[in-house]
């Protein structure tokens, strides 16, 4: 059982950072593109 928690706390880990870098690289995107934008 202890094997099958270790296994779904990293699966939720990498999930969690997955989600997080995926959410900052959309911030970064909207903020450079409207940056890009806007100077032209």
């Amino acid at each position: 059982m202890r094997v099958f928690w270790e296994l779904a706390t990293l699966s939720f880990q990498r999930q969690l950072a997955y989600r997080t870098a995926h959410l900052a690289g959309l911030i970064t995107n909207f903020f450079y593109g409207n940056d890009q934008r806007i100077h032209g």
